[in-house]
This record gives structure tokens, C-alpha cells and sequence, in this order.
């Protein structure tokens, strides 16, 4: 059954300590999860950049100290809150001369209300702090048209599975039968032993049959569902992504790592592994 973006009701939430050098991995990490849930892309460049501009205020304004980001679909709006300690409430400052702010306190909230068409409010939590929240229409603005590179000849499949995760240490070490970080560079997969390339693919459709055969052979548990990673793979691919990685946990306590990658890749380190064909 394929549901509208109105009928969607997906939720999550992260606690945090926001840095300037965390801020990068959060919008990352928001990115993914926004399009595992299947939402336009317009809609996901829009929410990056509202969570980006609230979590800033919270750097700047707040400083290190924890804060608390939920996203949540519901109706047919994406729901964005950001909670931190501070009883401040924020403001926008509005241009005053010819469209042009005159200075740049209040230009990140500046932006959210435009992109959120003045949705968004503030307001002081009981127990002491504050709660921004933004929401964003699922419809979304019409998204640009986007010249996408050729398609990759074709792609790599690497697979690992192991009872624990590999350490730091193994995860490094070119010669070493574990596989790197899940969100390694392709050429450090290359260069693992060869015990973890599966093999080739030819396209994006062979990647996700051989990704759904991965997950029928070794179910994730109930909390992270099957068709949730065809999903989001579907939706990498699909985006012209050409480096794929996932990894769950089965039933049975296993951890399942895998990479796809393609070939030609846009590292210049990534070298083809080889014609073996994946199975």
C-alpha cells in the first residue's frame, strides 16, 4: 500500500550537545532520516536549512549545553522542534532600509519565516528553557529542475556481518577482514581484503533486489521494519547518490554491514575492484 504525504505519521527525536563542528553531522544525520521517510526533496532541503538556522541560535545564544531536536510528520506537515535552557525568547529583525537587514542578529530567523510562511512560534517551557517550533507544508515548493551526472556503468556491493561491531582500530586497518565505517570513503572500502567485496551489480534495480535478498536472508529487528531501508536506499539511488552504505541488527543479535558503491565513482582514490558478479 503506498501512503500520500498526508497520511504519514512518522516521528523521532534526538537529545544533543550542539557544536559548531556537530552541527554538520546533526544536518546530515536529519537529511537521512527525512528521506527514509520519503519526503520531497524540496521539503528536506527546507527542513535542513530550518534545523541548521535553530540549532546556530541555540550555539550562539545558549552555548554547549543540551538541547533537544524532535521532527515529526503528521497531516501532511513536517513539525520541527527545538527545546533548549535558555527562557530568551527569539525575534526576528525585519529589513529596515531597502529590504536589507542592518545587521545579522536575527537573519537565520529572518530565513525560517520565509521558508515556513511565518509558521513557526516560541514559547517558554514550564520547567524553565524554551521550545521553537517550525512547520513545513509536505507540498512543498515545486522543485527545480536538476541536471543529474550519467549513470554510474554500474556497482559495487560490499557485505560484512559479525556479532559485535568492528573497533576503531579494525575499522582502519586496510588488512584486517572487518569491515571501515559505515559512512567511510569508498576507497577505503577498496581497500579492505577482498573477503568483503560481494561483487558487481548492473544497476540501481539489481542494487535494491540484492539489498531486499540481503535483509529477507537476515531480518532486521521489529523497531528498524524492512521495506524502511529498501525505502531509504530506494531514495539515495534515486537522488543520484553513489555511495549507499547501511547497517542493522537482526533477531539474533547480529550486526549486518553493507556498502553499495558506483562505478565510475566521484573519488579519484576509488579504484574498480574488479567483474566479479554479486550474488
Amino acid at each position: 500500500m503506498t501512503l500520500s504525504v498526508h497520511d504519514l505519521k512518522c516521528e523521532m527525536s534526538l537529545a544533543l550537545v550542539p557544536t559548531p563542528t556537530k552541527l554538520p553531522q546533526v544536518r546530515s544525520f536529519v537529511r537521512l532520516q527525512l528521506r527514509w521517510w520519503g519526503l520531497a526533496e524540496d521539503v528536506v532541503d527546507d527542513g535542513l536549512v530550518v534545523v541548521g538556522e535553530l540549532l546556530a541560535n541555540v550555539v550562539k545564544h545558549v552555548g554547549e549545553g543540551e538541547c533537544g531536536l524532535s521532527l515529526r510528520v503528521r497531516d501532511g506537515v513536517l513539525h520541527i522542534r527545538v527545546r533548549d535552557g535558555s527562557s530568551a525568547l527569539p525575534a526576528v529583525k525585519w529589513p529596515v532600509a531597502h529590504g536589507v537587514l542592518e545587521c545579522e542578529e536575527g537573519r537565520g530567523l529572518l530565513i525560517v519565516d520565509r521558508l515556513t510562511g511565518g509558521a513557526w512560534s516560541a514559547e517558554r517551557s514550564p520547567g524553565g528553557g524554551k521550545v521553537v517550533t517550525c512547520r513545513l507544508p509536505l507540498g512543498g515548493r515545486r522543485a527545480p529542475v536538476v541536471e543529474r551526472p550519467a549513470p554510474p556503468s554500474h556497482w559495487h556491493a560490499f557485505y560484512w556481518a559479525g556479532g559485535e561491531n568492528p573497533t576503531r582500530d579494525e575499522e582502519t586497518d586496510p588488512d584486517c577482514p572487518k569491515p571501515p565505517a559505515v559512512n567511510a570513503a569508498s576507497a577505503a572500502w577498496v581497500r579492505k581484503p577482498a573477503s568483503l567485496h560481494v561483487g558487481r551489480l548492473a544497476d540501481t534495480d539489481a542494487c535494491l533486489a540484492w539489498l531486499d535478498a540481503r535483509l529477507t536472508a537476515e531480518p532486521p529487528v521489529a523497531r528498524v521494519p524492512a521495506p524502511s531501508l529498501v525505502g531509504y536506499a530506494r531514495g539515495e539511488l534515486d537522488h543520484g547518490e553513489r555511495k549507499v552504505p547501511l547497517q542493522w541488527s537482526t533477531a539474533d543479535g547480529r550486526i549486518v554491514r553493507l556498502m553499495l558503491l558506483a562505478c565510475p565513482s566521484r573519488s579519484r582514490a576509488f579504484r574498480c575492484p574488479g567483474p566479479q558478479v554479486a550474488k
